[in-house]
């Protein structure tokens, strides 16, 4: 799967267009021929023993050069959580549109949540 299609990179885009993630972070490994230069994008599985890893990737950033990595929200408030950003961001939402736990579990169960459109 290309980095652009996946849905961790079109929720990553939406975040740094707004300002709540970095745009760009740098390799910080002084040994590194690449030390102060960009990282790149890379999709890497979250759990190595599931069968089916389409579905259970993170976006990472990745120096080429030394390969040493960093999670995308991990300098954010994203950070925080140890849990899948989709999964944040869906319960900040109906946080803020005041969902009571009955309501939320009934949305979730008729498939009606996305990430950046309207509760319906």
């Amino acid at each position: 799967m290309n980095i652009q299609e996946s849905e961790e990179f079109k929720i990553f885009t939406k975040l740094s267009q707004i300002g709540l993630i970095d745009v760009q972070k740098f390799c910080t490994n002084k040994n590194c021929k690449s030390f102060g230069k960009a990282f790149s994008h890379d999709l890497r599985n979250r759990n190595k023993s599931k069968i089916d890893k389409s579905n259970d990737r993170m976006l990472t950033w990745r120096c080429k050069t030394c390969t040493t990595y960093s999670l995308i929200y991990s300098d954010s408030f994203f950070g925080l959580f140890r849990k899948p950003i989709k999964l944040v961001l869906a319960i900040i939402k109906c946080w803020s549109a005041q969902l009571t736990v009955a309501k939320v579990k009934a949305v979730k169960e008729m498939g009606k949540v996305s990430l950046f459109g309207q509760i319906t």
